[in-house]
């Protein structure tokens, strides 16, 4: 299958993917140029490290965008939290995560997972060094850290799958 993809999408020029299922685990990858989604599982899970949780894929297909292929992977929701220090002190920084329970387990909210880290006058989502005067803190989702700018009070939010989950933390 994954030849006969190739091929094709070599010699037409066309967009081809391939989608698969019942593998009870989320997943993305390429193989020779040719998008592989894998839609995971509604119930019973695999226990690997990754893409390990129960829920549904959103495909989005646009053959004219630069990303003709864009998939999400959002899991069931039960109850999400936020793990954040309540305190920092103005430069100092902390690791922040998120988790989500399911079906009586404790998930930690990562790849492959859809999940939004919200911004807001008092927090900005990325790069530090992009940070806006308002901005109390930054995170950067891509490294897990917290960075605390200015004194005030900031409240962190993550929104997976709808569900949002907020955090208060005050810097001093």
């Amino acid at each position: 299958m994954e030849s006969l993809l190739s091929e094709f999408r070599s010699s037409s020029g066309k967009h081809a993917a391939y989608v698969g299922s019942h593998a009870r685990r989320f997943g993305a990858a390429r193989v020779d140029g040719v998008p592989h989604v894998v839609a995971g599982p509604v119930s019973s899970p695999a226990r690997s490290r990754s893409g390990s949780f129960t829920g549904w894929s959103m495909l989005r297909v646009d053959p004219n965008a630069a990303r003709w292929l864009a998939a999400e992977f959002l899991p069931h929701v039960n109850a999400l939290r936020i793990k954040a220090p309540d305190n920092l002190a103005v430069g100092a920084g902390s690791e922040v995560s998120a988790s989500l329970d399911q079906a009586g387990r404790r998930i930690r909210v990562a790849y492959p997972m859809d999940a939004e880290w919200v911004e807001s006058p008092t927090v900005h989502v990325g790069a530090r060094s992009a940070a806006p005067p308002t901005a109390v803190v930054t995170y950067n989702p891509w490294t897990g850290r917290l960075t605390a700018l200015r004194p005030g009070v900031a409240v962190l939010a993550v929104r997976v799958n709808g569900v949002t989950a907020n955090r208060t933390v005050t810097v001093r």
